[in-house]
């Protein structure tokens, strides 16, 4: 079994996107383990608010790489679609995906796995064309008490000092419908998650 473990950096909608990948990378027989243990893939998910967020971007690649010097390391998040050439000169960086790609990285992930190592692979496409918040709730993410439901993404407002807009696209909502039904899933999945570790 694939084992695959996760560095979150950042804010609470990159904590959403983690437990997203997570929940697909299991559906797909990775077994996740926490950051830091032996991993066959760490996948960091970056922040790029401030200068201080990609210098703990940059520490958390260099982690990832000295506690599995032979996994593979995916860089995602804010920072690998705003500066996607300074994350893949980053030494041991198998794979860049953009916040426009994440939703692509279990099917990316495959065929990494599948070659020999060599250079950086970029996949960072145009956020701006982005224009529905299409996301599927994880289930049940073992270890966490609570889900996060991604209601909203991005930003329409252009303020001169924020980069937000470059990193996660113009303002989308999620569906009406799925506003409402996606919360009811996470309560369902927790009851039935809870049934199953009282009855063990």
């Amino acid at each position: 079994m694939t084992r695959v473990a996760f560095a979150t950096l950042g804010c609470r909608l990159n904590q959403v996107d983690s437990q997203q990948l997570q929940a697909a990378l299991e559906a797909r027989g990775f077994s996740t383990v926490p950051f830091g243990a032996a991993a066959d893939v760490v996948v960091v998910n970056t922040c790029t608010v401030t200068a201080r967020a990609e210098v703990s971007d940059r520490q958390a690649i260099r982690r990832a790489r000295r506690a599995n010097p032979d996994a593979r390391v995916v860089v995602t998040g804010c920072w690998a679609q705003t500066s996607a050439a300074e994350v893949a000169r980053q030494p041991g960086v198998d794979l860049v995906v953009g916040n426009a790609d994440k939703a692509r990285l279990p099917t990316l992930l495959d065929d990494l796995l599948k070659i020999s190592r060599g250079p950086t692979r970029v996949e960072v496409g145009d956020i701006a064309t982005a224009r529905v918040v299409d996301v599927d709730l994880p289930t049940r993410v073992p270890g966490r008490s609570r889900a996060f439901v991604k209601v909203q993404d991005g930003c329409q407002h252009r303020c001169a000092f924020c980069i937000v807009p470059r990193a996660r696209g113009a303002s989308r909502s999620l569906e009406p419908a799925r506003v409402v039904d996606d919360p009811r899933a996470a309560l369902a999945a927790a009851v039935v998650g809870a049934a199953g570790v009282f009855h063990r």
